[in-house]
């Protein structure tokens, strides 16, 4: 079992000082966007803006702003993390990264946007639009953490009767 060891071997480098001073800095910067998204999300519910039915600026304006600032921000905050880290001369591997899942999170994120949007304003993905984000951007990190092709490995070594 190949993921077993290679989830074996994950944790032990989480155990080290480095690591977990890097986890504890991606950690801030998704809280932080984390409160911008809710602050953004309060700030259009209370506007009770009302979403188009075709690809407008009046629909990109607020739903973009709430869907896309929050990541962009704990984007930011990870990469300028990663720069006080890197001149205090610690190793930025964990928030080379975290920038990377984060700048893949954000660019899935704004095209099932765009997707959602393009189908119109009663479409069934609207309600489905976070999870879709969520399942495409899985696959993405599984594959960029070297995950995917063991997964798929342990899933294909499982046989169902019929």
């Amino acid at each position: 079992m190949e993921i077993v060891q290679r989830v074996g071997a994950f944790f032990d480098i989480l155990s080290t000082r480095n690591v977990l001073i890097e986890i504890g800095a991606v950690a801030l910067c998704l809280l932080a966007g984390w409160f911008v998204a809710a602050a953004l999300r309060s700030r259009y519910e209370r506007r009770r803006l009302k979403t188009p039915t075709a690809l407008t600026w009046t629909y990109f304006s607020p739903e973009g702003v709430v869907v896309a600032t929050p990541a962009i921000m704990a984007l930011v905050l990870v990469i300028l993390a990663r720069s006080v880290l890197q001149a205090a001369h610690l190793d930025v591997t964990v928030l080379d990264a975290a920038a990377r899942l984060i700048g893949a999170y954000v660019v899935v994120r704004i095209l099932v946007l765009l997707f959602t949007a393009s189908l119109g304003n009663k479409s069934w993905m609207q309600h489905w639009e976070n999870r879709v984000t969520l399942f495409i951007w899985l696959i993405i990190a599984a594959q960029y953490l070297g995950w995917l092709d063991p997964i798929i490995s342990a899933l294909d070594g499982i046989g169902m009767a019929a």
